[in-house]
């Protein structure tokens, strides 16, 4: 064998014991003990100016969702160092906002509620985003930052945040992809297993150079990460982490997957909140 195929050879070796996919030249990865980081779960709730996300029969339906299903989801993560960071249009009604308190003072972990008020059509959604986070992040002194994302209709396993972290890498600018869920149509009682690369529940590791500089999970369109990084992709099949609420009015998700097996409703009824009967 000559050199250069022995050396792609031991790449991919190291590429296959980290399970992950290579987009690009992949750095050498271990862990040492300066390379702490701090776990942010971010989800985007009414934020912008669409008059939809203020009305008070959307939010009436959304909050049933949010109640019942992702709001306890991740109260009940068995980590609980992380940051739930929550966005909201600062015009939500105020019965809205002190529901929202309520669930600031009953959480198990810290939970930070942003409402925007200074929206700026001129820019993109993301570039909205970045100048939101950019005072969230003066005082940050971590070497790595590790940001994932919940929308306000889903539901995650107890172990979301626990699993997410056991896949921390220092490797910048790398995507961590748990490729199975489920599927929960909550009109129909229907619960699908799921296997989706690339899924919304995606996870992001940057090193932390400057707040200037952080991209964040909402960097890019999470279906196309392999196009913008590395990915650290786990076949998660005895343990799915996510759930995506059908509850026939999504705009994107409808019931996909097949049918969960004993094993899956199993592992569903004890490692999610809302239990499937």
């Amino acid at each position: 064998m000559n050199t250069r195929f022995l050396k792609l050879l031991n790449k991919q070796n190291i590429l296959n014991s980290l399970g992950s996919l290579v987009v690009s030249n992949s750095p050498k990865v271990f862990i040492k003990n300066s390379d702490t980081y701090k776990c942010i779960l971010f989800t985007y709730f009414n934020w912008g100016n669409n008059p939809l996300g203020i009305s008070e029969d959307y939010l009436d339906k959304r909050f049933k969702i949010f109640d019942k299903y992702t709001f306890p989801s991740v109260n009940a993560q068995t980590d609980k160092d992380f940051t739930w960071i929550i966005l909201l249009n600062g015009k939500t009604p105020q019965k809205f906002k002190d529901k929202m308190t309520e669930y600031e003072n009953s959480a198990n972990m810290c939970i930070k509620l942003v409402y925007v008020d200074n929206y700026d059509d001129n820019i993109d959604e993301y570039d909205n985003f970045k100048q939101i986070m950019k005072k969230y992040f003066s005082d940050y002194n971590d070497k790595w930052v590790l940001t994932c994302r919940c929308d306000n209709d889903d539901m995650l396993a107890k172990n979301y945040i626990e699993k997410m972290k056991e896949n921390f890498r220092p490797v910048n600018n790398m995507f961590i992809d748990f490729i199975r869920g489920y599927n929960f149509d909550i009109c129909n009682s229907d619960l699908n297993s799921y296997k989706c690369r690339s899924n919304h529940f995606i996870g992001y590791v940057e090193k932390f150079v400057s707040k200037e500089k952080l991209k964040l999970v909402y960097h890019c369109n999470h279906a196309f990460a392999k196009d913008y990084g590395y990915i650290r992709r786990i076949n998660n099949k005895k343990y799915p982490l996510w759930c995506e609420i059908i509850t026939g009015t999504n705009k994107l998700n409808e019931l996909q997957g097949r049918s969960a097996d004993s094993y899956e409703l199993n592992y569903f009824n004890q490692y999610f909140v809302q239990k499937y009967n």
